[in-house]
């Protein structure tokens, strides 16, 4: 017998068992190795959002979404953004369906979280709101129908997205009756029927009265999407007011105006009636709304683009700018990018580009390699073989670590604390020139408007 067997109490007869050889390390894959990262499309307090292009395929371009790494932040915990990045990662990475964004990648490294996520140039179902003061009874529908799928899928799966609002639904092209994408599942949840969760999360005028009450479930989706609806044909919140105390008062005590200066037909009424019910038992759940009369004679969506067409030399139009214009003005409170935080963390990914050009990894991948069609190439098989894990790289990590002092700039919204939603102000829509919109980059706006956070857990002060 050799050094690697034993030979257990019970005689000569006795079994031998061989230990297994060690399994050979798994080489790093860094992001760089399939992506390069291009022109900066976003920042916001969780750091930044860039332009992905495919080395394999460069005129195929993706959006990253770069995470800065709180780990180890004091008050982190569920609602840090490391936290809330590996619950969406790990909730949308098993969910495939035409109206939720596509995860690709996901990669981490010393400093960063990275997710390579599709490109949408169609900017969010509220830009569009600014821009077309509200939608027709058909657009709506089209859209409607589309966002309506989507959570009926996730509910399905036994997922409960809490955060169902007009910044967090993508059109994949400029036409208001484009493809829908849901996208941020950082406050989604996994439920199971019969237990009712407490925690306050989402955005004020989404806010469905059970949430308020702290008991709830699923169908406080179905609520938020009704607002939804209703603010897309109204052109403004079924509950308004200038703080949030006072939104979820007129929530719980209030009922809503149904015939404004928008005049919808009654069957649109009774669609948004069954969608806003009070009461959870006789609210329309998802599946019962895709056979409402309404949502089945809605149009079907414009033929989807191929969305990941370079666009450098296409002149096309950007709702980025006077979208942001619009949540400034109605946001008040909201906190502007830290240029300090913004300038480390631009030099930090340059330091991490040069080590990777020196053949310095830092960067390994989180999740199964997905297969795509460019990877049966032979010359990609060949050159993905020789992927090594470079020698230095452990030393390169150790290194890095200790000269990362600096506090990442993490949370923006440490303090648990109720962020106003952005007001559909159609004169926001006049102003500023148009230019693409990520799918990531509004993802980015979002985040810095931080939604509703777990108040009962987190009631330290926020550091600035």
């Amino acid at each position: 017998m050799g050094n690697a067997s034993q030979r257990p109490e019970g005689g000569d007869k006795a079994s031998v068992r061989e230990t297994a050889p060690a399994e050979p390390e798994k080489p790093r894959e860094d992001i760089r190795d399939k992506y390069e990262l291009g022109k900066v499309l976003g920042s916001g307090s969780f750091g930044q959002v860039r332009e992905a292009i495919l080395k394999e395929l460069p005129d195929k371009v993706r959006a990253v979404k770069i995470i800065e790494r709180d780990d180890d932040a004091e008050g982190g915990g569920e609602w840090s953004n490391s936290a809330m990045f590996r619950q969406e990662v790990a909730l949308l990475q098993n969910l495939k369906h035409d109206n939720i964004v596509r995860f690709w990648d996901v990669y981490e490294d010393v400093h960063f979280l990275y997710v390579v996520m599709d490109l949408c140039r169609g900017g969010e179902v509220f830009s569009k709101i600014l821009e077309l003061r509200r939608f027709t009874e058909a657009n709506a529908a089209t859209l409607g129908s589309q966002m309506l799928a989507a959570i009926a899928y996730i509910h399905s799966k036994s997922i409960m997205h809490r955060d169902i609002k007009a910044e967090n639904f993508l059109l994949s092209d400029k036409s208001p009756t484009s493809v829908v994408k849901m996208i941020d599942f950082g406050m989604a949840v996994k439920f199971d029927h019969g237990i009712w969760f407490k925690e306050i999360c989402g955005s004020p005028h989404y806010l469905a009265p059970e949430l308020i009450g702290q008991k709830y479930n699923q169908m406080v989706d179905m609520w938020a999407f009704g607002v939804l609806m209703y603010l897309l044909m109204y052109g403004h919140y079924p509950y308004d007011s200038k703080n949030t105390r006072d939104i979820m008062m007129k929530v719980l005590t209030e009922p809503i105006r149904w015939q404004t200066k928008a005049k919808l037909s009654q069957q649109t009424l009774g669609f948004l009636k069954r969608c806003l019910e009070p009461s959870v038992r006789k609210r329309m759940t998802a599946e019962d709304g895709l056979k409402h009369p309404w949502i089945v004679g809605a149009a079907a969506p414009d033929p989807e683009l191929e969305r990941e067409a370079s666009t450098k030399n296409e002149d096309v139009e950007d709702l980025n700018e006077f979208v942001r214009s619009a949540h400034r003005k109605v946001t008040s409170s909201r906190k502007q990018v830290d240029q300090e935080a913004e300038t480390r963390r631009t030099e930090m990914l340059e330091k991490i580009n040069k080590d990777f050009e020196k053949g310095i990894r830092l960067g390994n991948r989180l999740g199964e390699t997905p297969q795509e069609d460019f990877m049966s190439r032979p010359e990609y098989v060949r050159r993905d073989n020789r992927l090594t894990t470079a020698p230095s790289a452990s030393k390169a990590v150790s290194e890095s670590k200790t000269k990362a002092a600096t506090p990442a700039a993490g949370n923006d919204n440490k303090v648990v604390q109720l962020t106003p939603t952005p007001k559909a102000d159609p004169k926001a829509a006049e102003k500023g020139k148009k230019k693409v919109v990520s799918i990531a980059e509004n993802q980015a706006t979002a985040d810095d408007d931080q939604p509703v956070k777990h108040q009962r857990k987190k009631k330290q002060a926020q550091t600035a």
